[in-house]
């Protein structure tokens, strides 16, 4: 539809739309994959050392465990 309108800038038009939305997904996933390390292990599930939070109220340390 894009390569309709804008024959000449299309396929880069939709490349930067298909990356754009690709990096808001990981961000997405990475941000809530470690909540959920974070809620696992104040339930006693998962490694008591992914329930602390830094100064910046974020956990860091499950943040670390997911990236390993």
């Amino acid at each position: 539809m894009v390569g309709a309108v804008i024959p000449s800038a299309g396929a880069q038009i939709m490349a930067i739309a298909i990356m754009i939305s690709t990096f808001g997904c990981i961000n997405g996933m990475v941000l809530a994959g470690a909540r959920a390390f974070f809620a696992m292990a104040k339930d006693g599930l998962f490694f008591r050392g992914a329930t602390s939070i830094n100064r910046a109220e974020v956990p860091g340390k499950a943040l670390f465990m997911q990236a390993v």
